[in-house]
């Protein structure tokens, strides 16, 4: 959505935030420039949530903490204590994570991984499908490298 759009939205009041998925720190930063007090600007991009919170956004709507929510809840917590050096290194812990669950593989590697993790994340809905045992394996990796814990 255009900039200009989400500002007429928000002059009737009932618009409280809003969620930017375009993974464009510019069109965020256009948007946390409208912000001030009137509505919250959250990251739908699982890469961006620290620089929203660095820039005054107030966290994120987020794929990636489907499987990592304590990383993510680190980046909040750290930044909204003003710890920047420790929230950026947490995001950049998930980046690959986060790259290959919405940018490469969408819906079902996230039920993939939550399968990993014992969580019966489940068959994703058709037209979609599930990983190829190949694929699995690189997603292992990567949780793997995060020491998230997998069954």
């Amino acid at each position: 959505m255009e900039t200009w759009v989400v500002s007429k939205l928000t002059e009737h009041g009932c618009v409280v935030g809003v969620k930017d998925s375009s993974g464009d720190m510019r069109q965020m930063q256009a948007l946390l420039s409208l912000a001030s007090d009137r509505f919250s600007v959250l990251s739908g991009s699982g890469n961006l949530v620290f620089p929203n919170l660095a820039s005054g956004g107030q966290g994120g709507i987020v794929a990636v903490a489907n499987v990592v929510p304590s990383k993510c809840v680190q980046i909040y917590e750290k930044a909204i204590a003003g710890d920047f050096k420790e929230a950026g290194k947490i995001q950049s812990e998930i980046v690959i994570l986060n790259d290959f669950l919405t940018k490469q593989f969408g819906v079902p590697a996230i039920k993939a991984a939550l399968d990993l993790m014992g969580l019966e994340g489940g068959y994703p809905r058709k037209p979609l499908l599930p990983l190829n045992d190949k694929v699995k394996e690189e997603l292992r990796r990567i949780l793997c490298s995060l020491k998230v814990e997998l069954v």
